[in-house]
């Protein structure tokens, strides 16, 4: 049973999944609303937005072969959405659904307007696997939808791939295309193993943000006038400081520059249709709940919609830190190729951070340890309050956000006394928005399911891979030798 927030236990099942949706919905901006109540409202908004006439171009209409190749990749044994219509159906007849399916397809692009089955599904929670289990923070909730939906989303994913490359910085490598999670971590070792080889102080700040994809406002991304009523309904459902809230509520206002996500007026209607009058319901419980915030969870438009909104707040800080003149310089020839001249630098290209989704490490390399500390002060600043503008809030748990300090040269024993012994790895942050902030200094983060070593070496990283396959190999031997005695 679930336990409620004034620390008493659920006494029956309906009230336990009454606690997790209070839950839910509190994380999603929801509210409880009846089924006839929500299809009137999407009516009403979808018939307004078709007499404004946001008609797609011919390339962004879905072909049949595009939805056959959808219903070829939902892989079959998927546990069914609220329709009862099973995975291997699609699957399995593949040209046979996507010849029903398409015409359904079409409409929905033209017109602009997503069926009501698409927007939502049966909301259930697993256990993360830390923690209580009987708390609802420590579960993680999982959309069931129907397979007809995820089937028009994955096929409109591909639409909005070329734009999200356009606006995405080159370090960001999530939600790309043929673009391994390795690929993040490769990048945050070459550059490590770069200052050690060259004798220079460097520091990496990791980001962790706070239930991330239930944190992106909709309307940042989609650029749609927002009501006084729902304006203030947002801003009471963040808790930030005060400069952080006025210029959350600049942004929502539109006093601001929109977003730079490239897309046009048809593109940018249906990301946000996709993303309005979304709900879901929960087993044994009557009703709906109708969400607000965030990205769906599950959905293949989770990382999408989160990038377009993460890659701004990136090149805000780029812009921000380059302007302070805190930016680390690399130096190359300017050609990619496989005899690339080391001795080449005639071109320089500054680098800052390597991200993967809502993980974040931004790089910073000093000859100075000194001057390294206080550009770090300045990075985490600025990476943290750019981020509350947007109304993302970092985690600082422990093993979330926090920075890495390898300090080398002249005056680096001064230094790591002053920051690791005096100190206590604590980096004090006076100029950021939150009260009494600072950043803890750490010798070694797990990121990307990697250890990082402040000393550039691999020996954390080899003994907890050979930790992780003992794991493994013990749990295989229990599971194939196990047999039992009648």
């Amino acid at each position: 049973m679930m336990k409620k927030n004034d620390g008493t236990y659920a006494g029956s099942f309906e009230e336990s999944q009454e606690v997790w949706r209070q839950y839910a919905a509190a994380l999603e901006g929801g509210s409880p609303v009846s089924g006839a109540e929500l299809m009137a409202k999407c009516v009403t908004c979808q018939s307004r937005q078709l007499e404004e006439g946001h008609g797609p171009l011919g390339v962004h209409i879905p072909t049949r072969i595009q939805v056959e190749r959808a219903c070829r990749k939902l892989k079959p044994f998927k546990a069914r959405g609220p329709d009862g219509l099973p995975a291997g159906l699609f699957h399995c007849y593949p040209a046979t659904t996507a010849a029903l399916l398409h015409p359904l397809f079409v409409k929905f692009v033209c017109q602009g307007a997503e069926p009501m089955g698409f927007k939502g599904g049966r909301l259930v929670h697993l256990f993360k696997g830390k923690g209580a289990a009987d708390e609802p923070e420590n579960r993680r909730g999982i959309l069931i939808s129907n397979h007809v939906g995820k089937i028009a989303h994955s096929t409109l994913r591909g639409q909005y791939t070329p734009f999200l490359e356009l606006g995405m910085l080159p370090m960001q490598v999530g939600g790309r295309p043929r673009k391994s999670v390795q690929q993040g971590a490769h990048m945050l070792r070459l550059f490590m193993s770069r200052c050690k080889q060259s004798n220079l102080s460097c520091g990496v700040i990791f980001l962790d943000i706070r239930t991330a994809y239930y944190k992106v406002l909709r309307e940042l991304v989609i650029s749609q006038p927002v009501p006084e009523d729902r304006l203030q309904a947002l801003l009471a459902h963040f808790r930030l400081p005060a400069e952080s809230m006025q210029q959350l509520e600049k942004k929502l206002r539109g006093d601001d520059d929109a977003l730079r996500t490239g897309l046009c007026s048809s593109m940018g209607h249906i990301l946000g249709e996709l993303h309005r009058d979304t709900w879901f319901t929960t087993q044994g419980l009557p009703g709906l709940t109708v969400t607000t915030i965030g990205t769906r969870p599950g959905s293949c438009f989770a990382d999408v919609f989160f990038n377009f909104l993460f890659a701004e707040v990136l090149k805000e800080i780029k812009e921000a830190l380059g302007d302070s003149g805190v930016l680390t310089e690399l130096r190359w020839c300017g050609k990619r190729s496989l005899n690339m001249d080391a001795q080449d630098v005639e071109c320089a290209v500054h680098v800052l951070e390597t991200a993967w989704a809502d993980d974040l490490a931004l790089f910073f390399q000093h000859q100075d340890p000194n001057q390294l500390v206080s550009n770090l002060r300045e990075g985490c600043t600025t990476m943290i309050n750019t981020c509350m503008k947007y109304g993302l809030e970092p985690n600082f748990a422990k093993g979330k956000t926090e920075a890495i300090l390898s300090l080398r040269g002249k005056g680096a024993v001064t230094a790591r006394r002053k920051w690791f012994t005096e100190e206590r790895g604590l980096l004090p942050l006076p100029d950021c928005h939150l009260d009494r902030c600072h950043i803890k200094m750490v010798a070694r983060y797990r990121h990307l399911g990697g250890i990082v070593d402040a000393k550039a070496g691999a020996s954390a990283e080899v003994k907890g891979k050979g930790w992780s396959n003992d794991t493994d190999l013990q749990t295989l031997q229990e599971d194939t030798f196990r047999f039992d005695i009648h």
